[in-house]
C-alpha cells in the first residue's frame, strides 16, 4: 500500500455568506502494486473530488498530490472553471528511489493540459472520446506508465477502462443530482464531504 496526501483549494460561490477560501487536505491510500488500470482508476477518483466544487458553482484554485514515499508532488492550478494555468513537478534532490505514482500524474497532466479544454478537470462533462475524453486520459496514462513502470495498457485494456469510467461516473453522477436537492437542507461541507469516496 502506499499513501499520498492530497489537498485542494476552493471557494464555495453557490451562497454569498460562504464566499471564503476553504481548503481540505486527506490521505489517500492505493492499495496494491502500480499497474497501469489501477493508476488510470486512481486518477479519475481523485479528479472525482475535484469535479464535486466545479460543478457546485465553486471556484478551485489547485490541487496538490504529494507522495508520502519520496515526499514528491505534482501541482495543479486551476482558474476559469478548470482551466489549467500552471503545473509543476516538485521533487527532493536527497531521495534515492523515486515514486513514479506522482511521475506518472505530472506526465499525463502535463499532455492534458496542451490541449487547453476549459472542462479538463471536470469528470461529469468529460467524453468518453475525443482529444480530452476519458479514453484520452487512459492513453496519456498509459504511455506515462510505460515511461516510469515499464509497461502500458493494450488497446483492449483501455476499452475496458472506458466502458468502466462510463459506469462509474453515472452512477457518480445519479448520486450527486439526487443529493442536488437538498443542498439548502443540509450543511452544505458534510454535503461536499460526502461525496468522496477516500474518506
Amino acid at each position: 500500500m502506499s499513501l499520498y496526501g492530497f489537498s485542494i483549494f476552493y471557494n464555495l460561490g453557490r451562497l454569498e455568506h460562504l464566499k471564503l477560501p476553504r481548503a481540505k487536505f486527506k490521505i489517500l491510500e492505493f492499495q496494491g502494486k502500480l499497474v497501469p488500470r489501477d493508476i488510470a482508476k486512481f486518477l479519475f477518483r481523485v479528479l472525482k473530488i475535484v469535479s464535486i466544487p466545479l460543478n457546485s458553482g465553486a471556484e478551485v484554485f489547485g490541487f496538490t498530490l504529494i507522495s508520502l514515499q519520496d515526499y514528491s508532488a505534482v501541482c495543479v492550478g486551476i482558474t476559469d472553471y478548470g482551466r489549467f494555468v500552471n503545473l509543476r513537478l516538485c521533487e527532493s534532490d536527497t531521495m534515492g528511489e523515486r515514486d513514479p505514482l506522482v511521475r506518472i500524474f505530472h506526465d499525463a497532466f502535463k499532455e492534458i493540459m496542451k490541449h487547453r479544454d476549459p472542462f479538463a478537470l471536470d469528470i461529469l462533462t468529460l467524453p468518453l472520446d475525443g482529444i480530452v475524453s476519458a479514453e484520452s486520459y487512459i492513453k496519456y496514462v498509459s504511455e506515462a506508465c510505460r515511461a516510469y513502470i515499464g509497461v502500458g495498457l493494450s488497446r483492449r485494456k483501455i476499452d475496458e477502462l472506458v466502458a468502466w469510467f462510463a459506469k462509474w461516473r453515472d452512477d457518480f453522477e445519479r448520486e450527486y443530482k439526487e443529493a442536488g436537492d437538498y443542498w439548502f437542507a443540509l450543511d452544505v461541507f458534510d454535503w461536499f464531504e460526502s461525496f468522496d469516496e477516500f474518506a
